[in-house]
């Protein structure tokens, strides 16, 4: 059974489906939009997406941008 705020998945359309994702993306917290760039980050620089500033230097154990937020909440 759907509720009022759900919907039917088999009568989304494409616009629907897209509208939905992004009011999502909007509702996350700041720390988990935060989480998340730090994961895409992690990831591009794994693939090899992301270059090193000199390729001399040695690779770091860990990839930009990997550093974790600490709050007191």
């Amino acid at each position: 059974m759907v509720g009022p705020n759900e919907q039917n998945d088999l009568k989304c359309t494409f616009e629907d489906a897209e509208r939905n994702n992004l009011l999502a993306g909007i509702r996350m917290s700041t720390r988990a939009k935060v989480e998340l760039f730090e994961e895409m980050l992690d990831f591009a620089w794994r693939a090899g997406a992301i270059k090193k500033p000199n390729e001399s230097m040695p690779r770091q154990s860990k990839p930009p941008g990997s550093a974790k937020i600490h709050s007191k909440r």
